[in-house]
C-alpha cells in the first residue's frame, strides 16, 4: 500500500484587482497532478524554475490548501482538513526548505529551533538536561557537534544550516519528508554530504522522500524514481535508472541535453528550446508544451495529451509516443 497517494491535485492562486479586490484571474500552479510514494521510496520531481514543483510539495504537506483533488497519506485523506485537524499528522509529514538562510529564525538558538517541534508533538524528553541530550544526539545524527546546541544560525555555514533544517525535519520521526531543493544553494562537496545524510536517514528510519530539484544529475543519483513536471503538469515518469536510455518526452530530452558532460571535450548534441515557459496565468490550449516543442502539430494545439503507460514502469504524456514506447514525430 502506498504511503502517499495524490490524485488530480489542483492548486490555483487568485489574482485580485480593483477597488473591490475582485478575482480577475488565477495562477494555475498545479494542474491535475497524480503521484504515489511507497514507504521508504525516494521520488524525484524535476523541471524548470516556475513549473510548480515547490507549490506541489507545499500543497501536499498542507502549507497551502489545495483547490481540488485528493491527498491520501497513510490511508487518511488530508485535502479537506483544517489547519487544526492537520496537527496530529504534522509529525509524520515534514518538509526541508530550499533556503538554509531564510528558513531558520535568526533570533532562536539551535536548542530552541529543535525543541519547538519536539514539544509541539509531545516528543520532548522530560527535564531540561534530558531534552538537551535528546537535541544533542539529534545534531550528531545529522553531522553536527552536540556542543553547537546554544549557537545561533548566523554562526553556521550554509551546509551546516541545511543540516539543522534536516535535523528539524527528522526530529519528529516522520514517515515522509518533502525535500524542496535541499542542496541547490550549496557547493558540490557539501551537496554530496547532505545527500549522503538523507540516504543514511532513509536506511536507518525508512523515511520516504519527495525530492524536488531542477538538477537531473542530483535526482538521478539520489532517487529511485523520477517524475518530470512542466507548467504544473506531469509529462513523464520512469525509474531513475532509465533516465538516460529511455526518456521519451521531448521536454525530458531537452533537459537531458542541457546537462554538462563530465568530459569537457565530449561533443553533446543540444536540443535547445525556443522561448520561455508560458505564463501560468494564461495556459496554452492543448498540450502545455506545444509552444516550445519542435514537433508540435495542430493536434498538440487543440488536444491535451493524457499520461499513458508505455511500459510497466514508465508513463508519458505526448501525442507522438506510441504504446510500445516508440516516438513517431509528425511530418513537418
Amino acid at each position: 500500500m502506498a504511503l502517499l497517494e495524490v490524485t488530480d491535485l489542483v492548486k490555483k492562486f487568485p489574482i485580485r484587482k480593483g477597488f473591490f479586490n475582485r478575482v480577475a484571474g488565477h495562477v494555475h500552479a498545479v494542474n491535475g497532478v497524480s503521484l504515489s510514494i511507497e514507504p521508504g521510496e525516494k521520488l524525484g520531481l524535476v523541471g524548470e524554475s516556475g513549473c510548480g514543483k515547490s507549490t506541489l510539495g507545499k500543497t501536499i504537506v498542507r502549507l497551502w490548501d489545495p483547490t481540488s483533488g485528493s491527498i491520501q497519506f497513510d490511508d487518511k485523506e488530508l485535502a479537506d482538513l483544517t489547519m487544526g485537524e492537520m496537527k496530529p499528522h504534522r509529525s509524520d509529514l515534514q518538509i526541508i526548505f530550499q533556503d538554509p538562510y531564510g528558513s531558520l529564525n535568526p533570533k532562536m538558538t539551535i536548542y530552541d529551533i529543535l525543541r519547538e517541534p519536539l514539544e509541539l508533538h509531545g516528543l520532548a524528553a522530560k527535564g531540561r538536561d534530558a531534552l538537551r541530550k535528546q537535541i544533542g544526539d539529534l545534531l550528531e545524527t545529522c553531522g553536527l557537534p552536540a556542543g553547537a546546541i546554544d549557537k545561533y544560525p548566523h554562526e553556521f555555514s550554509g551546509g551546516q544550516r541545511q543540516r539543522i533544517g534536516v535535523a528539524r525535519a527528522v526530529a519528529t520521526n516522520p514517515k515522509l519528508i518533502v525535500a524542496d531543493e535541499p542542496v541547490s544553494a550549496l557547493d558540490v562537496s557539501v551537496q554530496a554530504q547532505i545527500l549522503n545524510l538523507l540516504d543514511d536517514l532513509r536506511d536507518d528510519k525508512n523515511v520516504a522522500f519527495l525530492f524536488i530539484s531542477h538538477d537531473l544529475k542530483v535526482v538521478h543519483h539520489f532517487c529511485d524514481r523520477i517524475m518530470v513536471m512542466y507548467l504544473g503538469s506531469i509529462v513523464e515518469s520512469f525509474p531513475s535508472d532509465n533516465l538516460y536510455e529511455d526518456a521519451k518526452h521531448p521536454y525530458t530530452k531537452a533537459l537531458l541535453s542541457a546537462i554538462p558532460p563530465d568530459d569537457p571535450f565530449q561533443k553533446v548534441e543540444r536540443q535547445l528550446l525556443e522561448g520561455d515557459v508560458p505564463s501560468p496565468i494564461n495556459l496554452p490550449s492543448g498540450c502545455c508544451f506545444h509552444t516550445r516543442c519542435p514537433f508540435a502539430s495542430e493536434e498538440c494545439k487543440k488536444e491535451v495529451p493524457q499520461l499513458k503507460a508505455v511500459s510497466d514502469v514508465q508513463q508519458v504524456a505526448c501525442h507522438f509516443v506510441n504504446e510500445d514506447g516508440s516516438f513517431t514525430p509528425p511530418e513537418q
